[in-house]
């Protein structure tokens, strides 16, 4: 029982990366635009969090300010008032999580929508960098320098995928989504195998301690009688 108490760490996050990884798999959409939601939400409370911490600094600043003044004027004014300065850097980190929350929050799927977009410039890049590949390998073959015609397959493959994506964004971000799944789907997998492994270990370990310590207690052991 107190192995599993140990383990259980480690067998939360299995559990988490099965989940994650079957949402991912089964509907990628609803997934990610719900993840985006409660992303939202979350930084819409540490907003509030953070606005309600400078609100009471302030309070607490004001209060001070009234206490110094009575102070001053049951002394004839003759203490100098000196202001008490607040940080104003809560109120726009605030701000500034709240607006970041607002937007996951309540544009979650123009969000998710966007995604696409940001491979079209993906795709861009892989073209780029395809045909920059290829006029390298030509320049370097017209030089006479050696260079492997693996360059140039690679840079054709990149100018194609780089086409596949840029004419089906949405397409690709839907790949990689399940693509991620499967991974998490994996990698989940892989640390079962770790865990009961290391299970198996721990308990051969434990076996053999109490082997050892039953040779020890044995009235005819050599150190005994050496005692």
């Amino acid at each position: 029982m107190k192995k599993i108490k140990k383990m259980l760490p480690a067998i939360l996050m299995i559990l988490f990366e099965i989940a994650v990884g079957l949402m991912l798999l089964i509907d990628p959409e609803k997934f990610t635009i719900a993840n985006f939601i409660i992303f939202g939400a979350i930084l819409i409370i540490c907003a509030v969090i953070l606005l309600v911490r400078y609100l009471k600094e302030r309070k607490a600043a004001d209060e001070y300010a009234k206490v110094k003044d009575k102070a001053a004027k049951r002394n004839g004014g003759r203490e100098k008032n000196e202001e008490v300065k607040v940080s104003v850097i809560p109120l726009i980190a605030a701000i500034c999580t709240f607006v970041i929350g607002a937007t996951f929050a309540f544009g979650a799927g123009a969000l998710y929508n966007v995604a696409a977009l940001l491979f079209v410039f993906y795709g861009a890049i892989m073209i780029v960098k395809g045909i920059f590949k290829i006029a390298d390998f030509a320049s370097l073959r017209k030089e006479g320098s050696g260079v492997s015609w693996l360059q140039l397959v690679i840079g054709i493959l990149s100018i194609i995928m780089g086409i596949i994506v840029m004419i089906n964004p949405g397409n690709a971000r839907d790949f990689v989504f399940v693509l991620s799944g499967a991974s998490l789907l994996v990698e989940a997998a892989l640390d079962i195998v770790a865990l009961v492994l290391s299970y198996r270990i721990s308990k051969k370990l434990e076996a053999e301690a109490e082997v050892i310590e039953v040779e020890d207690d044995d009235p005819y052991h050599l150190d005994n009688f050496a005692e």
